[in-house]
């Protein structure tokens, strides 16, 4: 396959799950619903990217818990471990934390579908 036909499949109607060089991420890989609203709420930015205030009034839009930083950070690593599995080892970080929030990195020349 060349660089340039490579795809990631995203599928954000029904349950989410994504597809990329025959590995699988399924909606109960993310391990939640938390990750599960994070990874939806990233994929459908433009940017790949979301603001920490956008994500935090995702993830709890009633009321906002004390720990909400920790619990954060622990869905963020929730969510991290399920795309590592599906885009491999040659991405690095696949949700890194930005200066305003988290974004998602897809292997260079990936097309995401």
């Amino acid at each position: 396959m060349s660089p340039s036909s490579r795809v990631l499949e995203v599928q954000l109607a029904g349950a989410l799950g994504a597809t990329f060089e025959g590995r699988t991420l399924v909606d109960g890989d993310l391990g939640g619903r938390r990750p599960r609203l994070m990874l939806a709420g990233i994929l459908r930015q433009p940017d790949l990217a979301l603001r920490r205030d956008d994500l935090v009034r995702l993830l709890w839009p009633d009321e906002v818990p004390p720990t909400w930083a920790t619990a954060l950070r622990v869905t963020a690593s929730k969510a991290r471990a399920a795309l590592g599995g599906l885009l491999g080892p040659e991405v690095g970080d696949p949700l890194p934390a930005t200066d305003s929030g988290y974004a998602l990195r897809v292997p260079a020349g990936v097309l995401l579908r």
